[in-house]
Order: structure tokens, then C-alpha cells, then sequence
């Protein structure tokens, strides 16, 4: 039973450390051309997890500078998250603007990225141990 934990260590513990560590660098490459506007909040997406619980994600409307419009779902869930109606900053590619993303959220990923690795590194490390 031993070997099965130290397996599903190294794995789960690969896939969360090339997982964080990917978005941050593809992040960080394309940090140059990406371009920072205000976007106006057009409601909040509410989804269940489960019973009793209220996840809410920002959706919020993106005016590329050729004028093109699309609506975003913010990829951070919050409560209670902006209000509907107001701006928010906000930052996106040109080649991929339905991609947006809240500017604060960006700053969090970034902020998480070394100790989601390092916990990446950690299982990592502890399955190999488990194995020896």
C-alpha cells in the first residue's frame, strides 16, 4: 500500500507543480504585450457546489481597443465580488481578449505560484522517499 501512496504522490505532486508553474511562465512570456483596461461588471455567475453553498465569479464586459466587446468569467470565485455596474482593471492579450482577467487576480496566481510549487515539490520529494 505503501508504493500505491508514494506513486500517487509523485504524480499528483508533478501535475500540481508543472501545472502552477506553466500558467505562471506563460504568464510571465506574454506579460509584455498584454494590455490594461478598465472593464464594467455585467453580473455575477452563481453556481453550486454543493448544497447550501454559493460560489460567485465576476463576469465582466471587455471593449478591446478596435471595439470589439466580449463578456469574461472571471476564473476567481468570490464573495460577494464586485458590484454589478462598477469597473474593474483588468488585463488581456490582444490575439486572445476573451481570455481577460481581473488584474488582482493575476497578482494572486502570481503571489501562489511558489508555494503551490514548492507543495508540488514537497509530495514529490516525500512519494520518492516513500519509494527508496
Amino acid at each position: 500500500m505503501d508504493v500505491i501512496r508514494s506513486v500517487i504522490a509523485i504524480l499528483f505532486g508533478s501535475y500540481v507543480a508543472w501545472a502552477v508553474l506553466s500558467e505562471a511562465v506563460e504568464h510571465l512570456r506574454g506579460r509584455s504585450r498584454l494590455i490594461g483596461t478598465t472593464a464594467l461588471v455585467v453580473e455575477r455567475a452563481d453556481a453550486s457546489s454543493r448544497p447550501g453553498t454559493v460560489r460567485r465569479s465576476t463576469v465582466f464586459r471587455v471593449t478591446t481597443e478596435d471595439g470589439r466587446t466580449f463578456d469574461v468569467v472571471s476564473s476567481a470565485v468570490t464573495f460577494p465580488g464586485p458590484r454589478v455596474g462598477s469597473r474593474i482593471p483588468v488585463r488581456y492579450a490582444p490575439e486572445q481578449p476573451w481570455k481577460a482577467e481581473r488584474t488582482g487576480v493575476i497578482a494572486f496566481k502570481l503571489w501562489m505560484t511558489p508555494p503551490v510549487a514548492a507543495l508540488g515539490a514537497f509530495l514529490v520529494v516525500e512519494g520518492v522517499r516513500g519509494l527508496l
